[in-house]
């Protein structure tokens, strides 16, 4: 038999961004105090010397990259300008929506644990860019 552990946390961050294909509102810049929800289920062998499946320092490290930025799809014309300015800007490669920023941690986090050999059942990410809208993303390990 055996033995699945389940682990979360959350992290917080502030960061303007917009949609530039969005003809509405989400087209201006415009921020966010955003959420990040992690929760990974793992067999218990998976634990490290630490005790861990991952240092939770590690998850949140990873948010924390996208604090007090700009977050801009990279063909934005904003991000030269801002980046000209001395602003602090996180070009991606898609609309920084909160789905396509929870895929992107999801990815992280699977190279992350891809690099450690850790094994795991599966990975959720929630972002929350309010306390109303959020999207979820949940990868299954295939191994």
């Amino acid at each position: 038999m055996i033995t699945m552990v389940v682990i979360g946390t959350d992290a917080r961050f502030e960061a303007a961004h917009r949609q530039l294909n969005d003809t509405g509102k989400c087209g201006f810049l415009h921020g966010h105090n955003w959420k990040v929800e992690f929760k990974i289920d793992a067999p218990i062998s998976s634990l490290n010397e630490c005790g861990y499946i991952i240092d939770y320092k590690k998850l949140k490290d990873l948010v924390s990259s996208f604090d007090h930025k700009v977050l801009l799809n990279s063909d934005d014309p904003l991000v030269p300008v801002l980046e000209q300015n001395r602003q602090r800007v996180t070009v991606l490669p898609c609309e920084p929506t909160c789905e396509n920023i929870a895929n992107i941690l999801l990815e992280t986090v699977e190279e992350i644990f891809e690099d450690e050999n850790i094994t795991y059942n599966d990975i959720t990410i929630t972002v929350w860019e309010n306390d109303n809208s959020w999207a979820t993303v949940t990868s299954d390990d295939e191994e």
